[in-house]
């Protein structure tokens, strides 16, 4: 009998300018834009209003559902303005008789030396596709490839006459991760809620149509709304008249992605052993930039954890931490105790002259956290905290020359380098020991 069929599982992401608002500079040319077309009138804020009504995002769409549905692909992709991202499974080596759509991966396979010959060589053709797309294929573009082995396997008990007893496993071709293919156009392909504009959401808020109708709003309705308009101290409980009014401000803010636009600036790559360094430096405030249950799973020891159940909630997260610590500090050597020290590295005085100066309140204020050093963040794969030092950079929240790093490949990353890290120690162990083994069979033999 023929081996079962595997699967292999492609993870990839790329922060790239899929398509440019006809308000900001174009240097790229590539065939799915056209000057003539309609969609160079699309400015910023209409591109994050309805992404999904782009010619250029529609048509990428239709290409890659046609050129990996009949490689058996399945799994979720979302293009966005800024990018590419997402999970697909598929079929590895691929059945006999099958071929993708279009000359794509011919020209995959020829700008990668592969063969496109059916199910022959280790050549792959979805990977190799991806990887020389013309919009975010490159080395840019940050993929992780694994196997998929689940098979569906019986131990299911059958009545045999009048015994019971449990069947043979029977082996079958092990079933896809996902069932379908999905490829979605997103404002953001990592939603940090800052693209989409609040007033082409309110749709989705269902607000009341009349102010009688305000008081019966039920509570999943009233904590969607009040998750929109809680940055601006909106009440939620306001007639539908007065929120649209007052959450009409709120739109700009929303509009403004470049807040988190990893196109322009983000933060500093750390190796994983470079990781390690920043999570024993206590002048390090390590960030957990995923949400509660994903830090439940566990997450390194010396990682704040922001408890959000969403990575919309970051942004709030991060600024409220940042208010915890005394910024004028920055860049200025203090002791246990946290004082400032002079040239000659003794204690001022004048932290203690200015506490005496403050009024009643000031004193009863929580007294701030002398500031890091440094901020590093971490996600699972990557993406979240390319995107989370981004907006740190970008938010003003922090002081311009604060080092902002991000663990590079994420988790994922890191555990790949402490398991090679672990083997390479174990094999040099073994190493040595048979390298003493045989120096004490030769001093036997001498003596």
């Amino acid at each position: 009998p023929s081996p079962p069929q595997e699967y292999r599982i492609l993870a990839l992401y790329r922060f790239v300018p899929l398509v440019t608002p006809a308000n900001e500079s174009n240097d790229t040319n590539n065939k799915y834009e056209n000057d003539s077309s309609p969609e160079t009138q699309w400015d910023s804020s209409a591109l994050m209003a309805h992404p999904e009504q782009h010619p250029t995002l529609k048509r990428l769409r239709s290409e890659l559902y046609e050129t990996l549905r009949p490689w058996g692909a399945k799994g979720t992709l979302l293009i966005a303005p800024e990018g590419i991202n997402g999970t697909i499974c598929y079929p590895f080596p691929p059945p006999a008789g099958v071929r993708g759509g279009r000359d794509a991966v011919a020209t995959a396979a020829a700008s990668s030396g592969g063969t496109e010959d059916e199910g022959e060589g280790n050549f792959d053709p979805v990977s190799e596709y991806l990887k020389h797309h013309e919009l975010f294929g490159g080395p840019e573009l940050r993929t992780r490839t694994s196997v998929w082995n689940e098979d569906s396997e019986s131990d299911d008990e059958v009545q045999v006459g009048n015994e019971h007893c449990t069947a043979l496993k029977e082996m079958k071709h092990p079933r896809p991760a996902f069932q379908r293919l999905k490829i979605k156009i997103k404002a953001e392909i990592v939603t940090l809620g800052l693209g989409r504009p609040l007033e082409h959401r309110r749709q989705k808020l269902k607000l009341p149509t009349s102010e009688e109708d305000a008081t019966v709003i039920s509570d999943s309705k009233e904590s969607i709304r009040q998750n929109m308009v809680e940055d601006a101290n909106i009440d939620s409980t306001q007639p539908r008249g007065q929120i649209l009014e007052q959450t009409s401000t709120l739109t700009d803010r929303h509009l403004q992605n470049q807040k988190a636009n990893p196109l322009k600036t983000k933060g500093q790559y750390l190796t994983p052993s470079q990781w390690d360094e920043a999570c024993r430096n206590p002048n390090v405030v390590v960030i957990d930039t995923r949400n509660t249950y994903e830090v439940e799973i566990g997450t390194f020891e010396s990682a704040l954890d922001p408890k959000t159940e969403t990575f919309a909630e970051f942004p709030k997260y991060l600024e409220t931490l940042a208010n915890e610590y005394d910024w004028s500090l920055y860049g200025k050597r203090m002791d246990d105790d946290g004082k400032t020290l002079d040239n000659d590295n003794e204690r001022t005085s004048t932290d203690d002259e200015e506490r005496e100066e403050e009024d009643g309140d000031n004193r009863r204020e929580k007294k701030k956290k002398a500031p890091p050093e440094a901020i590093a963040m971490f996600c699972t794969g990557g993406i979240r905290c390319e995107k989370a030092t981004s907006f740190a950079l970008q938010s003003k929240f922090f002081p311009e020359d604060l080092p902002i790093y991000h663990l590079e490949g994420g988790i994922l990353a890191y555990l790949d380098h402490v398991a090679k890290r672990n083997e390479a120690n174990v094999e040099a162990a073994s190493q040595r020991e048979s390298h003493g083994n045989h120096t004490a069979q030769q001093d036997e033999s001498n003596a």
